[in-house]
């Protein structure tokens, strides 16, 4: 009687682990499909997938295929993004090893008419750009959710992000970080880290359009633009009285809140940022050592003033203040963690002769400042690195006939380095560069 009952026990166990080994192999699957052109069904390569707050996503092959595996069973947002595309979103669900589904996005009309500055140094209309270059507006910014600017250059299939703990090694035409210039309204920014800049002090939120131009431009901007340049152009205010409020919560505790204030009155005009992000940081890989994205907090705090002097002279004036509070999540370093500070200046005149040529001066500063924090020490700061840029540039355009512009211009730049890694600590290196341009426009 006990024997048959032993084995009536061992059939049951038996049959309750294959019950809970088929519901655990059940319990993950995967969704994926194909990401094509509405209009003739060709595949789009490098097209985005992202699981709308998951944190999860691929990008498309060259067949446009895509996958995204280790989903919990579930109902989820999926979104297909692509350069040139209007994103679509479309709701999924997982209830089985795989789920199949495919996207096919339409072309969205580009403003071929928009101004740009960054290809020639002067506003010209997208259309008559003679370099390659490509535009992110602000209402693309808004449909791809983008909180920083690494996020928005990530929709771009030609360029590449290889991240590791000197930052995000930004890849444009094969070119590293070293050869990809950063700029915010045209002026460059300091703290690069083997020519990796800090991407979470350049905020989306107060952005109007980014502008990429790829392929050399060292002619203009020097041999650290080989690869390309990217512009940030920041928004101007539009009404006498404007204020916007925005925030963003997500998982794992991310938050993006602020605002801007903006005033105009006869000829005189003042816009203030404030943008707060933090995130309590999230791993991707448990296999690797660092988070993909550590705990982090921080603020960023900027002002411009413009004024309209005379019908022809015009004076602008900004600065920003940035504090970045860093903690590494693994404790690989203890008892200590990074802080980051960031000041820039800029002051500039502008000269009209009449609509066909001008002159404009500048002076442009940033100083970006590493510390350690030491919390045994009741949270002393000590300096171990400092970056500083300080950049004077006086230029000229002017257009003979209709059909040739000319511009002349030449820079001061003045670079400091301070790092307590390097023999000697400080080094520093003062520049004199001069440039011209000839453009010539078939008639």
């Amino acid at each position: 009687m006990n024997k048959k009952i032993l084995i009536y026990l061992q059939v049951v166990f038996s049959l309750a682990l294959t019950v809970i080994g088929v519901d655990a192999s059940e319990r993950y699957g995967c969704i994926k499909g194909k990401i094509l052109n509405a209009e003739n069904d060709d595949p789009l390569y490098g097209a985005n997938i992202i699981i709308v707050d998951k944190k999860q996503g691929d990008i498309s092959d060259k067949d446009g295929y895509f996958i995204v595996r280790d989903l919990p069973m579930g109902t989820y947002t999926v979104r297909a993004a692509f350069m040139g595309f209007a994103a679509v979103e479309k709701e999924v669900v997982l209830k089985s090893s795989e789920t199949v589904i495919d996207f096919r996005l339409r072309e969205t009309v580009m403003n071929a008419d928009a101004i740009v500055v960054t290809a020639t140094r002067t506003e010209k209309a997208l259309k008559d750009v003679p370099i390659l270059t490509e535009l992110i507006s602000r209402r693309q910014l808004e449909t791809i959710g983008a909180v920083t600017v690494k996020e928005a250059l990530q929709e771009l299939p030609s360029l590449e992000f290889s991240p590791d703990s000197h930052g995000a090694n930004i890849m444009m035409h094969g070119l590293g970080p070293k050869y990809v210039l950063f700029l915010v309204d045209g002026e460059r920014i300091a703290g690069e880290v083997r020519g990796n800049i800090n991407f979470s002090r350049l905020n989306t939120a107060n952005i109007e359009r980014i502008e990429i131009v790829k392929g050399a431009a060292s002619s203009l901007y020097g041999s650290n633009a080989i690869g390309g340049v990217v512009n940030i152009i920041t928004q101007k205010i539009k009404y006498p009285v404007e204020l916007q409020l925005h925030s963003r919560l997500s998982k794992y505790n991310e938050l993006a809140m602020g605002g801007t204030l903006g005033l105009e009155y006869k000829g005189f005009t003042s816009k203030t940022d404030v943008i707060f992000k933090r995130t309590d940081g999230y791993d991707l890989d448990p296999a690797t050592i660092n988070y993909t994205v550590d705990k982090y907090e921080d603020i960023t705090i900027g002002q411009k003033f413009f004024f309209q002097l005379t019908d022809k002279l015009n004076l602008s004036t900004s600065g920003s203040y940035y504090i970045l509070e860093r903690f590494d999540a693994t404790r690989i370093v203890k008892f200590k963690h990074r802080k980051y500070y960031d000041l820039t200046y800029n002051v500039k005149a502008q000269y009209l002769f009449n609509d066909k040529a001008l002159i404009e001066s500048s002076w442009h500063s940033d100083t970006y400042d590493t510390k350690d924090v030491f919390e045994k020490l009741q949270d002393e700061e000590r300096l171990t690195c400092q970056h500083r840029y300080n950049n004077g540039r006086l230029m000229s355009s002017f257009q003979s006939g209709d059909n040739h512009q000319f511009t002349l211009g030449g820079e001061f730049i003045q670079e400091k380095v301070f790092s307590t890694r390097i023999t000697g600590e400080t080094h520093k290196a003062d520049d004199w560069v001069f440039f011209a341009k000839s453009e010539a426009k078939r008639s």
